[in-house]
């Protein structure tokens, strides 16, 4: 017989019985306090027994992980409809620790009761959990405050020990804005382990050495995959840097070359990342360098290093290409702006912002005048190609939820 799902009761209790719509007085909840506990706590001893002997019962992997799951995500649902419930309670009244202070403590013993099986799952059940398993709300918060604290001690441990203060405060700021606790989304697993296992190297930086040619924190970057984007400008900003500081066009090349070689020979831990679907740090770099190694060997082959070549600065190479006209960017600009979607107030500087930083599809620079002026002159051929274009994206949209839809 296969095993069956077995939280049914506590849903029904958390869910229905105890919704603040049904919790009429705390009076009522003082008299079943105990009486909920005491069920809750039993069927939780019960819970811990079944899957215990039922995760056995499996023939395949796959079904036993699906098992697991299931039972998993719902316990992450209960313990962030009873993280609403107590929230809810504290915007209702700022009396609320007194007022409701039965429903609370019921609230947040029923919430460590669910945690105390959700650790037994993930402890007896561990190898069933992808990487990508979320948190609960307040295991996320949680960390998110642990974080906070710890990062405050490693980046005073960087600037101690590191003599550019420029790449320990990028860390921090990239690390304070990824578990930024005013966003509210549950981390995943991976997140935690990732982010646990960087502190814990950073905060022992000092014990490391560089093998490579660079600093012993740039190495422990690249090495444990910290992918950000701006790690990643700021790394290729230093080497490019470095290379167009040299006078012909072969030593030029040649510092490409050492560039490429030792961000080789730097190990990447495997499967790590900061950003898991983003390219590795090492991966980045040497694309970039080996596209511009291509370039060299070009125009060498074409004898026009008339004049010293450089390469393209960071800045230059960041600029977003678009597949669209200046009018069309004015348009979708404008959309953007009436349907509430851009809160610029000044339009013109907007405009300037936009062309600095973008590229269209027949210019190679955008004139801010021009395409300020393109924020209220429209015409109906623009409408009819800009139609064109969101009809697509929105074709796309809907291609994703389906693949979504389909591999869940």
């Amino acid at each position: 017989m296969a095993p069956q799902y077995e939280l049914e009761l506590l849903e029904q209790l958390i869910s229905i019985t105890l919704h603040p719509k049904n919790l009429l007085n705390e009076t009522l909840v003082k008299k079943n306090k105990d009486e909920w506990l005491r069920i809750a706590a039993k069927e939780i001893i019960r819970i811990k027994k079944v899957l215990k002997t039922g995760i056995f019962s499996f023939r395949k992997e796959k079904a036993r992980s699906l098992y697991i799951h299931q039972h998993r995500v719902s316990i992450v649902n209960l313990q962030d409809l009873l993280y609403h419930y107590l929230l809810d309670l504290e915007l209702k009244n700022p009396f609320t620790k007194t007022k409701y202070a039965a429903r609370i403590d019921l609230f947040n013993q029923l919430t460590n009761l669910l945690d105390d099986l959700l650790h037994f799952i993930e402890q007896y059940c561990h190898q069933a959990f992808p990487p990508e398993y979320l948190l609960t709300i307040k295991q996320s918060r949680q960390f998110k405050e642990e974080l906070k604290d710890r990062l405050e001690k490693v980046q005073r441990n960087l600037l101690t020990y590191c003599s550019n203060n420029e790449l320990p405060e990028l860390v921090s700021s990239v690390l304070y804005g990824f578990f930024n606790n005013e966003n509210n989304r549950s981390i995943s697993y991976f997140e935690k382990e990732y982010t646990n296992y960087l502190l814990t190297k950073l905060e022992s930086i000092q014990q490391s050495f560089s093998f490579s040619y660079y600093d012993v924190l740039t190495e422990m970057l690249i090495h444990l995959n910290f992918n950000s984007p701006v790690f990643n400008n700021y790394l290729l900003g230093f080497i490019l840097k470095e290379i167009n500081e040299t006078e012909s066009e072969n030593e030029k090349v040649e510092r490409l070359c050492f560039h490429l070689k030792e961000i080789k020979q730097i190990s990447v831990m495997p499967g790590w990342a900061l950003y898991p679907s983003l390219i590795t740090v090492q991966k980045y770099i040497t694309d970039y360098l080996q596209y511009e190694k291509r370039y060299f060997k070009k125009i060498k082959s074409l004898s026009i290093f008339a004049a010293p070549v450089n390469l393209p600065t960071v800045e230059e190479q960041e600029s977003i290409h678009l597949q669209m006209s200046v009018e069309e960017l004015g348009l979708f600009t404008n959309i953007q702006k009436q349907a509430g979607l851009l809160k610029n107030p000044n339009m013109r500087s907007l405009a300037k912002l936009l062309a600095a930083s973008h590229r269209s599809l027949r210019r190679d620079k955008i004139s801010w005048q021009n395409l300020y002026n393109c924020f209220s002159k429209v015409e109906m051929n623009t409408i009819n190609s800009l139609d064109d274009k969101l009809i697509t994206m929105v074709n796309t949209l809907r291609k994703i939820k389906s693949d979504l839809k389909k591999n869940n």
